[in-house]
């Protein structure tokens, strides 16, 4: 497949761009397998502050509409419209939040030091959850497929949850990083995260 202004068009469909802007544009890289709270928390931060958020399952949804999961499927998603679609956002001063699992460390390093020639922050949130919660919250996900059609979410077979999180290359010493466990109330350490986001 190619990427053609059209496949652009559909990409930018499923984001919203804001009027207003962090003084500091910033990415903010997500971290967790199916359920660990990424896109519930992505959804916190925009409600809180000015940042792009694009969301994997609706970008793949809408490029791959019978999607399979396949490794130059991804490369193209995330390699190059992803990647254009970064660029162009971070060239016009808005901040982006990655909602999705960007599981590896060299793919976030490499979207860090994009980021960052263009003057950009960076910063990896690690969600996550206990296993058991995890494999609960997907069956609970299977019985009610309204919801994933409501929220453009993926249907993850339970059998396949241990793979999401074998692959899962947790943040380095080196990234600056937040984490948090979608089981607690962790109020205090979201006001943090958003006061870390609009002042520094």
């Amino acid at each position: 497949m190619k990427l053609t202004a059209e496949v652009l068009q559909l990409a930018y469909e499923t984001i919203t761009i804001s009027e207003d802007k962090l003084e500091n544009p910033i990415l903010i890289q997500m971290v967790g397998a199916p359920t660990w709270g990424k896109t519930f928390l992505s959804e916190r931060i925009t409600g809180a502050v000015p940042i792009v958020r694009i969301s994997g399952d609706r970008l793949r949804k809408k490029i791959f509409p019978q999607a399979e999961f396949t490794e130059e499927e991804n490369r193209f998603l995330f390699d190059q419209v992803g990647e254009t679609i970064l660029k162009e956002l971070a060239q016009n001063g808005q901040s982006i939040i990655l909602d999705m699992n960007v599981s590896k460390k060299a793919y976030r390093q490499k979207n860090c030091e994009l980021a960052k020639s263009l003057g950009m922050r960076c910063l990896t949130i690690l969600t996550r959850c206990s296993d058991k919660t995890a494999r609960c919250r997907l069956t609970e996900r299977q019985k009610n497929p309204w919801r994933l059609v409501q929220r453009n979410e993926y249907v993850v077979p339970v059998e396949r949850y241990d793979q999401f999180v074998k692959e899962i290359e947790l943040p380095g010493i080196f990234e600056k990083k937040f984490k948090f466990n979608s089981e607690k109330n962790e109020t205090k350490k979201f006001k943090k995260l958003i006061a870390y986001l609009k002042n520094n």
